[in-house]
């Protein structure tokens, strides 16, 4: 009970989090953020928790979206409850349409990230982001007089599509793959890695200094993010994409990317998407390494075990041994341990002779011998 409650306020608080965040894209009243960071999150979170991530997102949506509408979007309260029971509407089309799509993928698992499945997450997220576009473009309609309804159907499109592409990717992909265990180590290297990229970021997009610029040095957050899949879990791209668009909306120096902010954002976005991805592969092909590396292990131990109980049960043979009975079990007990080596596949596994009325347990896998015993099985 008090571990849902624990990931109830976890949910709640990212779920708040990145909807205000994904307010830092927005230009004008009439318009939508090309970058909605939580369509990503919402969607990740639902496929992973389910029905029980309903109610927190719900609420987190709606209260996020009500306060940012009366106080920074200047509604009345009515449009700004409408609005906002609206984006928790548009919520539940588009976490439920992804959980559909993307439940024919398969395992979420770093050794399913090639280009294939690139392309099957890019078509999903496409589909749910046009979705999500149709459901917002209907409610600035209603509220709001524009004429370009295409311009504005595709920057809400494109907030959705790039939301689940930079977020709701490494969501997923952190929580079944990522370890839980942090050490203070790993903690502060956190620390200064994502203080450096901060760092960089601000040099790069606040154009303080003539020779770094985003052109020219655009490179370097290709590598840091390369970093990030060598030396981190994934879930350091998250904060990654979060502070590469919270310095760079905070700043708004448009002139290193595009001579306009739509352009610069749309520019962003596919950068992020690159880099993001990217890190992803790198990661995954070193889990694949890794992964090799381990059976190889495995099996070398395996065989080594195996050779040793073979010259054991070898060597036993050649002694002559008084106690037929004893030796009859030391020798079924070992050629069940080879048998064990061989065949690995199995939760648990016993070996017994039968006596008059009841079995000998004289080894077992997953059991215990003597509890096994006294049991007394029927031979």
């Amino acid at each position: 009970m008090r571990s849902n409650r624990k990931d109830a306020v976890i949910i709640f608080l990212l779920i708040a989090f990145s909807r205000i965040v994904s307010h830092f894209f927005r230009q004008g009243y009439f318009t939508s953020s090309m970058l909605i960071p939580v369509v990503g999150f919402y969607v990740g979170l639902f496929y992973i928790h389910g029905k029980k991530s309903l109610v927190p997102m719900s609420l987190a949506n709606f209260l996020t979206s009500l306060v940012i509408r009366i106080f920074l979007l200047d509604d009345l309260l009515w449009v700004a409850i409408i609005r906002s029971l609206a984006s928790v509407a548009i919520m539940f089309i588009e976490i439920y349409t992804f959980r559909f799509l993307f439940k024919r993928v398969g395992r979420v698992n770093y050794g399913l990230i090639n280009f294939l499945f690139v392309l099957k997450f890019l078509l999903i997220s496409i589909i749910v982001g046009a979705l999500g576009g149709l459901g917002r473009l209907g409610v600035t309609m209603i509220f709001s007089d524009f004429n370009d309804i295409f311009f504005t159907f595709g920057k809400q499109a494109l907030g959705s599509v790039f939301g689940i592409l930079l977020f709701g990717s490494v969501v997923l992909f952190s929580f079944y793959n990522d370890s839980a265990n942090y050490t203070r180590k790993t903690w502060i290297y956190s620390f200064i890695y994502e203080a450096l990229f901060i760092t960089i970021a601000f040099i790069i997009f606040s154009n303080k200094y003539i020779y770094f610029d985003f052109a020219k040095f655009s490179f370097v957050f290709f590598l840091l993010y390369i970093i990030a899949g060598i030396k981190f879990e994934s879930r350091m791209l998250i904060f990654n994409n979060f502070a590469f668009i919270i310095v760079y909306s905070s700043i708004k120096s448009f002139s290193p990317i595009s001579d306009t902010f739509y352009d610069a954002v749309i520019n962003i976005n596919v950068y992020l998407f690159v880099i993001t991805f990217a890190a992803l592969i790198i990661k995954a092909t070193i889990y694949a390494y890794n992964t090799k590396t381990r059976e190889v292990d495995k099996a070398n131990d395996t065989l080594r075990e195996l050779i040793y109980s073979t010259n054991q049960l070898f060597s036993r043979l050649r002694v002559i041994e008084s106690e037929t009975d004893e030796f009859t079990k030391d020798f079924l007990s070992k050629m069940f341990r080879i048998a064990c080596n061989i065949f690995q596949k199995f939760d648990k596994a016993s070996c017994y002779l039968k006596r008059d009325e009841v079995v000998e347990f004289v080894a077992a896998k997953g059991f215990d011998v003597n509890y096994l015993n006294e049991l007394g099985f029927a031979s």
